[in-house]
Protein backbone atom coordinates (compact mmCIF):
# COMPACT_ATOMS: atom_id res chain seq x y z
CA UNK A 1 0.00 0.00 0.00
CA UNK A 2 1.47 3.86 -0.36
CA UNK A 3 1.87 5.93 1.73
CA UNK A 4 -1.25 8.25 2.24
CA UNK A 5 -4.10 9.93 4.31
CA UNK A 6 -7.06 7.33 3.86
CA UNK A 7 -10.57 8.48 4.23
CA UNK A 8 -12.52 5.46 5.05
CA UNK A 9 -16.30 6.04 5.80
CA UNK A 10 -17.34 3.57 8.70
CA UNK A 11 -20.77 4.84 9.22
CA UNK A 12 -21.15 0.91 8.54
CA UNK A 13 -19.11 -0.53 10.73
CA UNK A 14 -20.11 -4.10 9.21
CA UNK A 15 -19.22 -2.59 5.41
CA UNK A 16 -16.24 0.22 6.01
CA UNK A 17 -15.46 2.01 2.25
CA UNK A 18 -12.41 3.72 1.41
CA UNK A 19 -13.63 7.03 0.39
CA UNK A 20 -10.10 8.76 -1.11
CA UNK A 21 -6.31 7.95 -0.66
CA UNK A 22 -4.00 11.86 -0.25
CA UNK A 23 -0.84 10.12 -1.37
CA UNK A 24 1.95 11.62 1.23
CA UNK A 25 5.48 11.12 1.82
CA UNK A 26 5.48 9.47 5.49
CA UNK A 27 2.16 10.30 6.82
CA UNK A 28 2.52 9.72 11.13
CA UNK A 29 0.36 11.27 13.69
CA UNK A 30 -3.03 13.78 12.92
CA UNK A 31 -5.20 16.03 15.32
CA UNK A 32 -8.25 17.84 14.65
CA UNK A 33 -9.43 21.00 15.84
CA UNK A 34 -12.71 21.90 14.57
CA UNK A 35 -12.85 21.20 10.28
CA UNK A 36 -9.18 22.02 10.71
CA UNK A 37 -6.80 18.44 10.42
CA UNK A 38 -3.18 18.75 11.46
CA UNK A 39 -1.09 15.78 9.53
CA UNK A 40 2.52 14.84 10.43
CA UNK A 41 4.12 13.98 6.97
CA UNK A 42 7.99 13.25 7.81
CA UNK A 43 10.57 15.12 5.90
CA UNK A 44 7.43 16.26 3.79
CA UNK A 45 6.20 18.28 6.93
CA UNK A 46 3.24 19.51 8.88
CA UNK A 47 0.40 19.56 6.60
CA UNK A 48 -2.86 21.59 7.45
CA UNK A 49 -6.43 21.18 5.59
CA UNK A 50 -10.03 21.59 5.77
CA UNK A 51 -12.21 19.08 6.42
CA UNK A 52 -15.23 20.78 6.14
CA UNK A 53 -16.44 19.04 3.21
CA UNK A 54 -14.97 15.50 3.88
CA UNK A 55 -14.51 13.55 2.38
CA UNK A 56 -12.83 16.01 -0.04
CA UNK A 57 -10.15 17.87 2.02
CA UNK A 58 -8.23 21.17 0.97
CA UNK A 59 -4.67 21.69 1.91
CA UNK A 60 -4.68 24.81 3.48
CA UNK A 61 -1.16 25.60 4.29
CA UNK A 62 2.12 23.18 4.55
CA UNK A 63 5.05 23.89 6.75
CA UNK A 64 8.01 22.09 5.45
CA UNK A 65 10.57 23.00 7.70
CA UNK A 66 8.67 21.02 10.56
CA UNK A 67 9.41 17.02 11.05
CA UNK A 68 6.80 16.08 13.51
CA UNK A 69 5.71 12.50 14.17
CA UNK A 70 2.41 13.18 16.12
CA UNK A 71 0.54 16.74 17.06
CA UNK A 72 -2.22 17.78 19.50
CA UNK A 73 -4.60 20.57 18.85
CA UNK A 74 -5.02 22.42 22.06
CA UNK A 75 -7.41 26.15 22.09
CA UNK A 76 -4.67 28.19 20.02
CA UNK A 77 -1.89 26.32 20.23
CA UNK A 78 -0.39 22.75 18.71
CA UNK A 79 1.72 20.44 20.48
CA UNK A 80 3.82 18.46 18.59
CA UNK A 81 6.50 15.58 18.89
CA UNK A 82 10.01 15.41 16.41
CA UNK A 83 13.16 13.95 17.13
CA UNK A 84 13.62 13.63 20.58
CA UNK A 85 12.01 17.44 21.22
CA UNK A 86 8.37 18.20 22.11
CA UNK A 87 7.67 21.53 20.52
CA UNK A 88 5.02 23.86 21.54
CA UNK A 89 3.58 26.35 18.41
CA UNK A 90 0.80 29.41 18.58
CA UNK A 91 -1.73 28.38 15.86
CA UNK A 92 -3.39 31.32 14.53
CA UNK A 93 -4.80 32.24 11.25
CA UNK A 94 -4.03 29.40 9.47
CA UNK A 95 0.01 30.05 10.74
CA UNK A 96 2.52 28.81 13.03
CA UNK A 97 4.81 30.42 15.33
CA UNK A 98 7.09 28.30 17.56
CA UNK A 99 6.52 28.87 21.17
CA UNK A 100 9.39 26.56 23.32
CA UNK A 101 10.71 23.38 22.72
CA UNK A 102 11.86 20.52 25.68
CA UNK A 103 14.72 17.92 24.37
CA UNK A 104 13.52 14.53 25.89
Amino acid sequence: AESGLYVVDVSNLENPELKVIYPMVGPNGLGIKGDTLFVCDGTAGLKVYDKSNAPNISLINTFEDIVAYDVIPLSSSLLMIGEGTLYQYEYVNNDIRLLSTLQL
